[in-house]
């Protein structure tokens, strides 16, 4: 029987820890997709972010957090290349999922006091706090279809919202600073003929996916793996393909154990943005057969190099 997963989440409060917030949720989906047997995903809860610019939405959405291309904003501010320690929006590994908002980004735009999630004392409220993501892949024919066939409002009525506003939260009638929100789903499963055939598990380990044993390869077995990987990915155009040749590539003239010089540390930076972007921009199939082959062609240059694994 299909399995949905459900993740319920209460991400970090501090509005300056953008970073923190997205962290969680990718450990939450990394954890999920590598760990748990499903078919459907829904994720919902205090994003303590609002929907829309932030972070939390453009990774959930996006699935990641370019470093370029778009703005990403957190309480008017501009946080892509926002760092926390040792860590930035774009170095977060990317989630394999194609989540969908079920509350319209228009919302917060265009009628935003219809989506009032959060009302703290009088006339001080958020809008699009609380939200709720789903999975949907129309592009796999063995995934469940999820449709949204309407969401809660989050006032029954102009006056209901204008008396909280007004008075704040928690009241009488409303324990809570947060507004209830929901929805109702309609999901269908996919059929062939007029028999039910088996769902895609959404998780990997369940996908019989071997775990490549770089360590009984030789270099021979590994450079033919890596050209079996790179055959067998499927590109939206062959511009991508270039691409990830090129950035899958050495830096010229950077050694192992060495400090990069000032050029070299910008070819570096210009090719890790590159392969962020590229794999936001591949199908998510081909985004895994991607990943196995880095992981092929790192093997090949230590080996080259003859550094420590641990290195």
């Amino acid at each position: 029987k299909p399995i949905l997963a459900i993740i319920n989440c209460h991400l970090e409060g501090n509005p300056k820890k953008s970073v923190t917030r997205v962290r969680q949720l990718h450990h939450t989906l990394e954890e999920l997709s590598s760990e748990f047997s499903h078919h459907g995903v829904i994720v919902a809860g205090d994003m303590n972010c609002q929907l829309g610019k932030s972070a939390c939405s453009t990774y959930l959405e996006m699935g990641c957090c370019p470093s370029t291309v778009i703005d990403i904003r957190e309480w008017g501010e501009i946080v892509n290349d926002l760092h926390e320690g040792d860590y930035c929006l774009a170095d977060i590994p990317p989630h394999p999922y194609d989540l969908h908002s079920v509350y319209p980004m228009e919302l917060v735009e265009e009628q935003s006091v219809d989506y009032i999630t959060f009302v703290n004392t009088p006339n001080s409220f958020v809008i699009g706090l609380d939200q709720i993501w789903f999975h949907n892949d129309d592009k796999n024919s063995l995934s469940i279809n999820m449709q949204v066939v309407g969401f809660k409002k989050a006032f029954h009525s102009s006056e209901q919202r204008q008396q909280i506003l007004e008075n704040g939260l928690p009241s009488k009638y409303h324990p809570s600073d947060h507004m209830p929100i929901g929805c109702v789903f309609e999901w269908s499963l996919p059929e062939e003929g007029n028999n039910t055939i088996n769902t895609n598990d959404l998780c990997t380990r369940c996908q019989n996916k071997k775990e490549l044993n770089l360590t009984n390869m030789t270099q021979e077995e590994l450079v033919d793996k890596a050209t079996e990987l790179l055959g067998a990915c499927t590109f939206n155009a062959p511009s991508e393909r270039s691409e990830f040749e090129f950035v899958s590539s050495p830096v010229p003239g950077l050694r192992p154990r060495t400090k990069p010089t000032p050029e070299q540390l910008i070819a570096l930076k210009d090719r890790q943005d590159r392969k962020k972007t590229l794999m936001r921009s591949v199908p998510r199939e081909a985004r895994e057969i991607l990943q196995q082959g880095l992981k092929v062609l790192k093997e090949i240059r230590r080996r080259k190099s003859g550094t420590s694994k641990n290195f």
